[in-house]
């Protein structure tokens, strides 16, 4: 055996156990997002990340693959659910306007005949982009913080509002993408 047939192996290797930790991730946030609804920012975060799995990995191979086609019918209505959460938790200060951006975006790219998610994704990039660069979004919400529970002193609250400013240009090319396509 050659050195090109061992890296061949060793590379196969790792991807079945990648694939393998894949599914068991997967199989872990199902069963605690079914059985499980609070706290309700873990909840809405194991939804995206659910959702994003299936939009990205499987909405490569839904063209042939059954079960990835399945997999994207039920990130449709996962998407749902995460969105009639957000709209109960009202939290944008701790489950920010991009993450549902760049969800909706992701959905759109993938199945790119639903002009209503495309509105929507824009929607939510554009409160996104108010709510870092001191826009109506900003001062909503700010006028939505508690003193008494410590909201200003968060370090969750400090890290997502960074990780949202950081995300801006993914938030551009999603905004270009969507647009090219006139979605």
């Amino acid at each position: 055996m050659d050195a090109v047939e061992s890296y061949q192996q060793h590379f196969s290797a790792q991807i079945s156990t990648f694939t393998g930790h894949r599914r068991h991730a997967r199989a872990t946030l199902i069963y605690l997002v079914t059985h499980h609804k609070y706290p309700a920012l873990a909840n809405l975060t194991a939804l995206k990340a659910l959702i994003d799995d299936a939009f990205v990995i499987d909405g490569l191979a839904a063209s042939e693959d059954q079960e990835a086609r399945q997999r994207l019918s039920d990130a449709s209505l996962w998407l749902k659910e995460l969105m009639d959460a957000e709209r109960l938790v009202d939290a944008p200060m701790h489950f920010p306007p991009s993450y549902l951006a760049d969800t909706l975006s992701l959905q759109a790219l993938v199945r790119h005949e639903d002009k209503r998610i495309a509105n929507q994704a824009r929607k939510y990039r554009w409160r996104a982009e108010q709510s870092f660069t001191m826009g109506r979004q900003y001062y909503q919400n700010i006028s939505r913080l508690i003193y008494l529970f410590d909201d200003f002193n968060d370090r969750r609250r400090h890290s997502v509002q960074a990780g949202q400013m950081g995300g801006a240009d993914v938030l551009a090319l999603y905004r270009y993408a969507l647009d090219d396509r006139e979605i």
